[in-house]
């Protein structure tokens, strides 16, 4: 799995207003009867739906592409990233907030990803698995390796600090890459320049070049913008086209900032391992403390650091 949890993230921000969207959702949930207050059984027919609807088909053999949720329903068929984006969307659109959950089987790579529709809707307490690809698609989480959440709110868990997530370099050479200018994607049916085109921006966004809600597969004014302010930073030349030169450069800037990125996760993840270790420790310690009616002086001075190390938190 190459596509970015970022990548799905925008997608679902970007369409879950869509009328067609938003219609679509509306459809399902009064085809079954079901209030829209009923997030357990909303959840469970959106899933339903996608599940029995939208095909599982794997990408194309080493490539990796992403489409907006409407052109899945058009097509019929979706990879995991693209069934859970579209899902997301349904769900969002109806007011239920989700989070992208990417996992690995065997602990070395990321290679699957689905996610979790939470409730009540204004503070979730609840989160249910959501995987289209699996039978009962939703209720039912599989084990994994190891696995990482991502919200609008960032890494981790819902209303964690944000810390921004690393993303894939591209696979492909830089000489079989098409070259990009301005009016590129810019066509009513969606094609594979499309795809291109929002790869780029998504360089362009998660190196700060390129705002958030720029990530629509059409190079157009902002896109080149963009570029044109990355090929002056990076000392090339400045003609808005994306060549083999300006591919490699934006190659090496995010392979640098995914760098700094995974040192930041890697920092954060040993921090709750050692801040779980030291909560284990003190409630063993009260418990003992409790069972036996002993407070000697060391226990005191553990409690001290303890109640020192919450507050602090």
């Amino acid at each position: 799995m190459k596509t970015t949890p970022q990548n799905i993230l925008l997608l679902i921000n970007q369409n879950k207003a869509n009328p067609e969207i938003r219609s679509l959702a509306v459809n399902i949930i009064k085809a079954g009867k079901i209030k829209a207050t009923d997030y357990p059984r909303v959840i469970e027919s959106i899933a339903d739906w996608v599940h029995n609807n939208i095909m599982f088909v794997r990408d194309a053999y080493n490539t990796d592409i992403m489409y907006p949720p409407i052109e899945n329903i058009k097509m019929g068929y979706a990879d995991c990233e693209d069934q859970t984006s579209l899902t997301a969307t349904l769900l969002e659109s109806l007011g239920i907030p989700t989070q992208v959950v990417i996992v690995s089987k065997r602990g070395d790579i990321w290679d699957h990803v689905f996610l979790k529709a939470g409730y009540p809707v204004d503070n979730p307490r609840y989160w249910i698995p959501v995987d289209t690809t699996i039978t009962p698609p939703s209720g039912r989480e599989i084990s994994y390796a190891k696995k990482r959440i991502y919200s609008n709110y960032g890494y981790g868990r819902l209303g964690s600090p944000t810390i921004e997530a690393p993303i894939p370099i591209i696979t492909v050479p830089i000489e079989n890459r098409p070259i990009l200018s301005y009016g590129s994607g810019l066509t009513e049916e969606w094609t594979e320049i499309n795809n291109w085109v929002m790869m780029l921006q998504n360089y362009l966004i998660f190196l700060e070049y390129l705002a958030k809600l720029g990530l629509d597969g059409k190079f157009g004014d902002q896109t080149e913008a963009a570029i044109k302010h990355f090929q002056r930073d990076k000392n090339l030349s400045i003609d808005g086209i994306v060549g083999e030169e300006t591919w490699t450069a934006l190659d090496r800037a995010v392979a640098e900032k995914n760098i700094e990125i995974e040192k930041e996760i890697e920092e954060e993840e040993e921090k709750k391992e050692e801040a779980e270790k030291t909560a284990k420790f003190l409630d063993s310690l009260y418990k003992f403390i409790g069972e036996h009616k002993v407070l000697t002086l060391g226990a005191v001075g553990v409690l001290g650091l303890g109640i020192y190390l919450k507050v602090r938190k």
